[in-house]
């Protein structure tokens, strides 16, 4: 940028480059007056004095109208950095991949910015996303989506924002719907609007309105070897709850452990249309076992449970086989490479020539 010699009052209205530091900003904005439109993939903002410096030595506020910044990774305070010269901005889109869940994602703080710094802006559009991190504590969907109910951004703004955990990753996405040309892959996720608390799988392109009919055509969901762990089993138990379309899902391979088996469970309870779960080479002890056995007990739809080289001794299999007594549904059980000794062998053929 620093070689680009423009002319006097360049009447350039459009500008799409890739990226830039933030004094070559200023001086996109300041030598050219009738920029309307400005793309670009990141601006380098430093954290110092002579930044500050260089946005005080701005004197003719810029007629930029949209700005779209398709990869960036500064923080929210240097977004202000960005707007303070274009007051006059009716349109912003932002693309960012966080590296921490940060003020980006906290409703109320991009609510104070908008009021304070682009109190013009008509349309806004986001799209940020957040890998879970191994040892991160669970985030609810629900927290993140509340500060986008205000009155700011239903009534005021309408501007509608989806929040959603994507197994394929374990990522969190925040964003505003719909958002077009912003190149995510349609995914299947976990996801909370602002319509309402309820967490619906969907597979719907975030580019489209939502339509929760959509979602009816959702019946098979195949998320093995995605290492989702206990957090992700706790999503996903919270849209099994309210799902009434999914009849087949496999989480082989996804280190969901006891702890991950209990949030499941809880899920299962309330779901009435699962007839096949695969959870091969999960790290299922007894604990898991007995949830499971717990939900098997009552449930009257599944017809298929794979239980295939996990960590499930005779404590286990003998609540397994205890629930079988009770289930006249389950048609298939797949429990090799188990841990199973003869007491828990003799249990479950006691109970297999019991089931009927």
């Amino acid at each position: 940028m620093e070689y680009i010699s423009w002319p006097d009052q360049c009447k350039l209205q459009h500008l799409v480059i890739d990226s830039c530091i933030y004094g070559e900003y200023l001086d996109i904005l300041q030598k050219l007056p009738y920029l309307r439109t400005l793309v670009m993939r990141n601006c380098t903002i430093d954290d110092t004095h002579s930044t500050l410096l260089l946005l005080s030595k701005f004197k003719t506020p810029s007629s930029l109208i949209s700005l779209t910044i398709s990869d960036c990774s500064f923080s929210l305070k240097n977004l202000t950095l960005l707007l303070s010269p274009i007051p006059t901005l009716l349109h912003l889109k932002l693309i960012s991949h966080r590296s921490i869940l940060d003020s980006f994602f906290h409703g109320s703080r991009l609510e104070e910015l908008i009021r304070a710094k682009a109190p013009a802006l008509v349309r806004f559009e986001f799209f940020l996303s957040y890998n879970y991190q191994e040892n991160d504590q669970f985030i609810s969907l629900e927290s993140l989506m509340d500060p986008f109910r205000t009155p700011f951004w239903l009534n005021d703004k309408r501007w509608f924002v989806t929040c959603a955990y994507v197994p394929k990753g374990s990522t969190i996405w925040l964003h505003t719907t719909p958002i077009r040309d912003c190149g995510i892959e349609k995914l299947v996720r976990c996801e909370v609007s602002w319509i309402d608390n309820q967490c619906r799988l969907t597979q719907r392109s975030i580019d489209e309105i939502i339509d929760n009919t959509d979602d009816v055509t959702l019946t098979s969901l195949n998320i093995d070897k995605n290492s989702i762990g206990q957090q992700g089993a706790k999503y996903l138990a919270n849209s099994l709850q309210q799902n009434k379309t999914l009849t087949t899902l496999s989480l082989c391979h996804n280190q969901l452990g006891d702890n991950g088996v209990q949030y499941l469970t809880d899920g299962l309870r309330h779901n009435k249309t699962l007839i096949t779960i695969n959870l091969d080479k999960n790290l299922i002890g007894d604990q898991g076992a007995k949830r499971l056995a717990d939900v098997l007990r009552h449930n009257t739809t599944l017809t298929t449970l794979s239980l295939n080289e996990n960590q499930i001794e005779d404590g286990g299999i003998k609540r397994l086989a205890d629930a079988l007594r009770h289930n006249t549904t389950l048609t298939m059980l797949n429990l090799k490479d188990n841990q199973i000794g003869h007491e828990g062998a003799k249990r479950l053929a006691e109970a297999l020539r019991a089931n009927t």
